[in-house]
């Protein structure tokens, strides 16, 4: 459904990423008493390579970039694991943990044009889950979800998908909302080539 052009010039990435501190990260994270506040700084030394070894090169070289997880996983998970009760609260509340994610993501974070959110309900999310990880709890994830919403309500870039529906309609929708950016970047991209004529 995309242009076939797009399809071949894009570039599908994750975070935590392969590279070496997103490998540091998914170790931690299976480890339950992992602390939180390294595993963050650990997380922002991922974004950053990310963006330097991944995502820039491809954006330079006119790519397409889909990242599997991005800074919105980051508003979301992080100030429900900064304000845990696994250690000692760095922060009073939720919202100051938020106010310092985002000064700390702020000198390199790059803000995609598109945001797919996947709608799911908790017990669909516990049932998926592979493996064991930090944050893969029903209460944990409650809080995360209710960040999610928040973002959507705030953010026009993120749209929502039913996350419960079968594989094919949700891969469906997602390709509908990536050809409908790619159509409106075309559109632009022409336009300003006849204000410039």
């Amino acid at each position: 459904m995309l242009s076939q052009m797009s399809m071949k010039i894009a570039v599908v990435t994750e975070e935590p990423s392969d590279l070496s501190f997103g490998q540091q990260v998914r170790q931690r994270l299976s480890q339950h008493d992992s602390n939180p506040v390294i595993d963050f700084f650990l997380f922002m030394a991922d974004r950053q390579h990310h963006i330097n070894e991944r995502i820039q090169p491809a954006m330079r070289d006119g790519k397409l970039v889909v990242s599997d997880r991005y800074a919105d996983s980051t508003r979301a998970y992080q100030p429900v694991a900064l304000t845990g009760d696994s250690i000692e609260k760095p922060f009073d509340s939720e919202w100051e943990a938020k106010y310092f994610i985002e000064q700390c993501m702020e000198p390199w974070n790059l803000t995609p044009d598109l945001t797919l959110y996947l709608d799911i309900r908790v017990d669909t999310a516990i049932e998926r889950i592979s493996g064991e990880d930090t944050y893969e709890n029903r209460t944990f994830l409650r809080q995360v979800k209710e960040n999610y919403e928040a973002l959507c309500d705030t953010h026009e870039r993120i749209v929502r998908i039913d996350g419960e529906q079968p594989k094919d309609d949700v891969a469906w929708d997602a390709l509908t909302q990536m050809n409908l950016l790619n159509s409106s970047a075309e559109k632009y991209y022409n336009y300003k080539l006849r204000r410039e004529q």
